[in-house]
């Protein structure tokens, strides 16, 4: 990572610190608000560069620590979709490519080892047509600690009964949707 990258992940830091708000920082720094947000919800300093030589990176780490920040140790890139497939699927149908990553990934993030248990939950919801744990599950993914995850409740509070009623009755409008889809291909 430049060095100008690291002096731009500190300098929103500690302007974050000083109680700016994003949009302040976006615009003092001279960077998308988006970035801003990302910089603020990522549990560790972001480690992006796959490649590179010894020496830096262990300059890179040094400094970074040196901040209080807390550097990856690993160079992997975890990217969310290979983060969110495995996450999403029972153990026993993973393959091993996939757990490594994924033993990997919650040596990175150890908090998410709730994640999985989270996905699961929600899937059995669905598969078995029973909204009776919607509820528990909201409370649950809101208090997960993670703001991508406790998103997702957030929105289907917005119409609670819709979501119940769409997990409780057998009818789905997926069929009406692919011919919609299919319609807007053909007149493009």
């Amino acid at each position: 990572m430049p060095a100008s990258a690291i002096q731009t992940i500190l300098e929103t830091h500690a302007l974050h610190r000083q109680d700016q708000t994003q949009l302040q920082i976006a615009e003092k720094i001279g960077i998308d608000p988006e970035t801003v947000s990302l910089r603020f919800n990522a549990p560790v300093f972001p480690e992006r560069r796959i490649g590179s030589d010894r020496r830096s990176d262990q300059a890179l780490f040094l400094q970074i620590r040196q901040h209080g920040l807390q550097p990856s140790l690993t160079r992997t890139h975890y990217s969310s979709g290979r983060v969110a497939a495995p996450l999403t699927m029972p153990p026993p149908d993973l393959f091993e490519s996939q757990r490594r990553h994924l033993n990997a990934f919650f040596q990175f993030c150890p908090k998410a080892h709730e994640l999985p248990r989270l996905c699961l939950r929600f899937g059995a919801m669905l598969r078995w047509g029973s909204a009776k744990t919607l509820d528990n599950w909201i409370d649950s993914a809101t208090a997960s600690g993670f703001p991508f995850v406790a998103q997702f409740p957030t929105t289907l509070r917005r119409d609670l009964q819709a979501v119940e009623l769409s997990v409780t009755t057998p009818w789905s409008n997926g069929p009406i949707e692919d011919q919609i889809n299919r319609l807007k291909a053909i007149t493009k």
